[in-house]
């Protein structure tokens, strides 16, 4: 992709200007590469996304649907953020008490 200062020669051109073109052909070039790489990664994404969601669309036989699974599995983790909430608030409050017993040493 040749732009218009890059095909005019280099004795029409003014001092820099050869410079600029070379370096606008390279940023639109590796503009293309990037977008390129983008839109590639963009269709990766929702190929996985639909893998993902087919595989949870599908229960296996014999054994608890992937959908059901997940729902568990949320559920659970729930319950051990609660915790570890609570767990924090205790920790808080045992390094406050702490910090007041230095304080009375």
């Amino acid at each position: 992709m040749a732009s218009a200062a890059a095909e005019q020669s280099a004795s029409e051109l003014p001092a820099g200007w050869e410079r600029l073109a070379d370096a606008t052909d390279e940023v639109v070039a590796s503009l293309a590469h990037w977008r390129r790489r983008a839109l590639d990664a963009e269709a990766e994404v929702n190929r996985l996304r639909q893998a993902m969601n087919d595989m949870l669309l599908a229960p296996t036989e014999g054994e608890i649907g992937s959908v059901d699974e997940l729902k568990r599995l949320r559920v659970e983790n729930a319950l051990y953020l609660s915790r570890i909430v609570e767990a924090r608030k205790r920790v808080s409050t045992l390094l406050t008490r702490v910090a007041a017993l230095e304080e009375d040493r």
